[in-house]
C-alpha cells in the first residue's frame, strides 16, 4: 500500500467541488470520524518485476554451477596429469638405470676389476634381450587381438586395427598414473627405489623426528630411539608440540642423561637438542624436550627499571622458560649457576640482566668480581 497525497483522478471528474488540502465529510458522520485523518486516499500498489530480473537470476545459477563443474574438472584433470607425468618420468629413469645395469653396479660396490666389467656387460646384454622379447610378444598379442576382432566380432580390418593397441596403451597409462600417485604419496622414497621401504610394526628401528606428523608418531619415534640405546620405558607420552619442538613425558628405570648425544643422532635433531629435565620427587620420571628450532628467537628485550624502584625480596622477571611461562625469581638468598658455551651470552645477557635488577633495588648492591 502506498499513500498518495496527489492522486491522478479519472478524466471527466468535476473538480469544482474538490477543496485542495481538506477532507469533505458529511455532517451526520463528522462526529464519528477521527480528526487526525490526513487528507488523501490510499491506492494499492502491486509491484511488477521485469522479466530480465528472473532471467538474470537463472543465468547466474547456471553460470555458478557450470563454473564450479569446469573448475572441478580442470583440477581433477591437472591432478591426473601430474600423476601421469611423475610416473612417466620415474619409470623412464628406472628403465634407464635398468638397461645400464646401475642396480648391479650398486650391488657389487662399483666396477673395480675387468671381471666386474665383463659381468656388467653380460647383465646389460641379457636385459636388452629381455626387452626385445617383451616387445615382440606385445606386438604379437596386438596382432592376435586384431585378427580375433576381424574374424569373430564381424569388424572390418580398418575399423578394428586401433582397438587392441589403444586398450593396451590405456592400461599402460593407467598403471603409470597409479605409480606416479604412489610415488607422490611417499616423498621419502629414493629416486632409484621402485617401492618404498615398508616399516615393520614389530621393529624398534628408530626414524627421524622430522617424519612425525602426530603425537602418536612422536611417542613411537622416542620409544624406538630409547629402545635402540637399550633404555627400557614404562610410559612415553607426548605432552604437546611447542614453538621450539616437542615435549615428552617419560617414565623409565634406566639412566637417559648418559645417552643424550646418541639420541640426538637417532632422532635427527641438532647436537644438544635433547634436553632432559628430571623430576626431583621421582627419579624414574623425566621430561624430554626435543629442540628443533631456537626457543628464544623472539625473546623480548629486558625491561629497564629506575633506581630504588624494586625490592630484593620480591620476585622479578628474567625472561621466559622453555614451556613459555615467565621466568620469575626472588634474588634474595639465591645462588645461580650459569652454564653455556663461549658466546652463549653468559656475561652480555644473564649477568647484565641480573645486575640491572639488583642495581634497581633499594635494599641491595651489586659487586662484579672477575677471577681473572
Amino acid at each position: 500500500m502506498s499513500l498518495d497525497q496527489h492522486p491522478e483522478l479519472p478524466p471527466g471528474w468535476d473538480l469544482s467541488k474538490v477543496i485542495p488540502g481538506e477532507l469533505e465529510v458529511p455532517d451526520d458522520l463528522s462526529g464519528e470520524l477521527d480528526d487526525d485523518i490526513p487528507p488523501g486516499i490510499l491506492i494499492p500498489h502491486e509491484p511488477a518485476y521485469p522479466m530480465l530480473r528472473k532471467t538474470g537470476s537463472a543465468a547466474m545459477v547456471v553460470a555458478s554451477v557450470t563454473g564450479r563443474a569446469i573448475g572441478l574438472t580442470a583440477r581433477g584433470t591437472g591432478t591426473v596429469l601430474r600423476w601421469l607425468g611423475v610416473g612417466a618420468s620415474t619409470i623412464g629413469y628406472l628403465g634407464w638405470r635398468y638397461v645400464r645395469s646401475h642396480d648391479y653396479q650398486d650391488a657389487v660396490g662399483g666396477i673395480t676389476s675387468s671381471a666386474d666389467w665383463r659381468r656388467n656387460v653380460d647383465v646389460r646384454h641379457r636385459r636388452w634381450k629381455l626387452l626385445g622379447w617383451t616387445s615382440g610378444i606385445t606386438a604379437g598379442l596386438n596382432l592376435a587381438g586384431w585378427w580375433a576382432l576381424v574374424k569373430y566380432a564381424a569388424l572390418t580390418a580398418a575399423d578394428s586395427w586401433w582397438m587392441t593397441p589403444a586398450a593396451l596403451a590405456f592400461a599402460g597409462a593407467a598403471a603409470v598414473t597409479w605409480y606416479g600417485r604412489y610415488r607422490l604419496s611417499r616423498p621419502g622414497i629414493a629416486p632409484e627405489q621402485i617401492v618404498a621401504d615398508q616399516d615393520n610394526p614389530e621393529s624398534d628401528e628408530p626414524y627421524p623426528l622430522a617424519m612425525c606428523r602426530s603425537a602418536s608418531q612422536v611417542e613411537e619415534c622416542v620409544s624406538r630411539a630409547l629402545a635402540w640405546e637399550g633404555i627400557s620405558t614404562r610410559a612415553v607420552r607426548a605432552l604437546g608440540h611447542r614453538d621450539w619442538g616437542w615435549e615428552i613425558d617419560v617414565v623409565t628405570p634406566d639412566d637417559v642423561s648418559a645417552k643424550a648425544d646418541k639420541l640426538d643422532r637417532l632422532l635427527g635433531i641438532k647436537r644438544g637438542g635433547t634436553l632432559i629435565d628430571p623430576d626431583p620427587q621421582d627419579a624414574s620420571h623425566l621430561i624430554l624436550r626435543l629442540v628443533t628450532s631456537n626457543p628464544f628467537e623472539n625473546m623480548p628485550v629486558p625491561a629497564l627499571h629506575a633506581p630504588n624502584s624494586l625490592d630484593i625480596t620480591d620476585a622479578h622477571n628474567f625472561g621466559r622458560c622453555m614451556d613459555g611461562s615467565p621466568l620469575n625469581m626472588v634474588l634474595e638468598g639465591l645462588r645461580i649457576l650459569v652454564i653455556g658455551v663461549s658466546g652463549a651470552a653468559k656475561t652480555t645477557g644473564v649477568l647484565r640482566d641480573l645486575a640491572e635488577v639488583i642495581t634497581a633495588c633499594h635494599n641491595a648492591i651489586a659487586l662484579d668480581l672477575d677471577p681473572v
